[in-house]
């Protein structure tokens, strides 16, 4: 009984050197496995695992207008370009498939990042060299079209309504104008003042001079009324329009700087030969020293066994 406890108590305590020893007397059963796994990793990734390659593009939007400006941030970048109307476009140009599946690997093999410049980056990841240049150009090209004709919506719609506001509130003042014209020569009142307040005494004084009647009075004085509220509408309206015009020449003045413009990948992006075998290695050293130890284990647990019995 106390010969077992002795060899467990040995068996139990292994010190530094006998780990040393351990690994020392197992050096081909390491290699061994250092070798295989390695191998086996390279090949995986030279033959097997599907090459992707990467072209980006950097670009700056310099904008005057604040609705231009926005198309210069990375958010709205993202929104427009992710869109599936957007991407089924990018494929119908380069003749691809525009399944929902082909977008959304488009939508996956695109990122947009903002660098500490202010600068936009695009990066497209396929599988394809060419394709991804390609593609990459297409989305920057494109990008630009879908900046120009928001724009032109937006500022073609501003002036609308402007333009549309003048010229009701002139149609207004010009149709008041002509009927107190009208007015004036039927009655053959040239000019009143603007505020009238009939009385007796002043009515008499101005039937004498004009020879007109209350009720016409009352009548010039509602149309004076009514072409001064136009003509503060119209002067409004001429205002608004002016600030229109300004802003739409603002907004026009934009301007896309391709800072570094999409470059053919030459290189293979992914998977990474030297990342994959450092990785292999690491793994492949940690099986061998794990194997080597087990095989210690079980070699010393054989031994146990022989001298129990």
């Amino acid at each position: 009984m106390n010969q077992q406890a002795q060899v467990q108590q040995d068996y139990d305590e292994i010190n530094l050197f006998e780990l040393i020893s351990i690994l020392k007397n197992s050096w081909k059963l390491v290699s061994s496995i250092f070798l295989v796994i390695v191998l086996l990793v390279g090949v995986i990734t030279c033959f097997l695992l599907p090459k992707k390659y990467r072209s980006q593009a950097l670009f700056f939007l310099q904008a005057e207008g604040e609705y231009g400006a926005t198309f210069g941030k990375v958010n709205m970048v993202k929104d427009i370009i992710r869109t599936n109307y957007f991407l089924g476009e990018i494929l119908e140009k380069d003749g691809l498939d525009t399944s929902q599946e082909v977008i959304e690997k488009l939508r996956n093999a695109i990122t947009v990042t903002q660098t500490e410049a202010g600068n936009i980056k695009l990066e497209i990841i396929w599988g394809d060299p060419q394709k991804a240049y390609e593609l990459l150009y297409s989305v920057y090209n494109s990008y630009k079209d879908e900046v120009a004709n928001r724009l032109r919506i937006y500022t073609t719609n501003k002036m609308e309504v402007a333009e549309k506001q003048f010229a009701t509130s002139q149609k207004v003042f010009d149709e008041i104008n002509a009927e107190l014209v009208a007015f004036q020569k039927k009655t053959g009142l040239i000019f009143l003042p603007n505020q009238l307040a009939i009385s007796d005494m002043y009515y008499q004084d101005l039937k004498r001079k004009l020879g007109v009647s209350p009720e016409h009075l009352l009548e010039y004085e509602t149309l004076r009324t009514k072409q001064e509220v136009a003509e503060e509408e119209y002067k409004k309206a001429c205002a608004i329009l002016e600030d229109t015009r300004r802003l739409v020449e603002k907004e026009q003045k934009y301007l896309f700087v391709l800072i570094e413009p999409p470059f053919y990948p030459e290189r293979i992006y992914s998977p990474s030969t030297v990342k994959n075998i450092t990785v292999g290695s690491v793994f492949a050293i940690f099986v061998g020293v794990m194997a080597a130890f087990l095989r210690e284990y079980i070699r010393k647990y054989k031994e146990l066994g022989q001298v129990v019995n």
